[in-house]
């Protein structure tokens, strides 16, 4: 569970998540009094980190490297704005420790390509990875299987290619950065 809490005038603004996994997500506000009121409450997926899975080959000039051994300056393969293949430095790299009996979702497509990733790291397209579902088009292949699986690595990692998109490929499939801005 966890709490942001934002001062404004004679209110603080809060916000609740409750829950791992599918959850729930909370925004009200509290008086100097102690008054709480509640103005929206919604279902949200609370997982930390979403990043990848160590060992997810991320599609470089050189050929397939581990997400785990890519630092800055060195080249991927990104989208640009006009949707064209090219090549990137990388600008960032995170790698995020993950606490124990943590869950990747495995997402198999038609074509054989698979990636396992947090739940809620997103795709090309904006959608998280566990929204997808069995019969659904990822990356022009149909997804054919999902799994929740226990993921046994100590970190997840996630890269940042130069250029306005935040995209690159992870085992063959376009996925979109969690470090990307927009």
């Amino acid at each position: 569970m966890g709490v942001e809490l934002t001062a404004s005038e004679d209110v603080y603004n809060f916000v609740l998540r409750r829950g791992e996994g599918q959850g729930e997500r909370i925004e009200g506000t509290i008086t100097k009094s102690g008054e709480i009121k509640v103005l929206k409450r919604e279902p949200s997926f609370n997982t930390y980190p979403i990043c990848l899975a160590g060992g997810t080959l991320i599609d470089t000039p050189g050929g397939p490297v581990p997400v785990e051994q890519l630092r800055q300056g060195m080249a991927v393969w990104t989208v640009d704005d006009s949707g064209k293949r090219t090549a990137a430095a990388v600008v960032e790299t995170v790698m995020t420790p993950v606490p124990a009996f943590f869950q990747m979702v495995k997402l198999r497509l038609n074509d054989g390509r698979t990636v396992s990733a947090s739940p809620g790291h997103p795709t090309a397209e904006g959608r998280a990875l566990d929204d997808y579902r069995v019969g659904d088009t990822l990356d022009g292949a149909l997804v054919a299987v999902v799994e929740h699986v226990a993921y046994n690595g100590e970190a997840t990692y996630d890269i940042l290619p130069a250029g306005s998109t935040g995209l690159y490929w992870a085992n063959g499939i376009l996925l979109k950065s969690t470090l990307a801005t927009n």
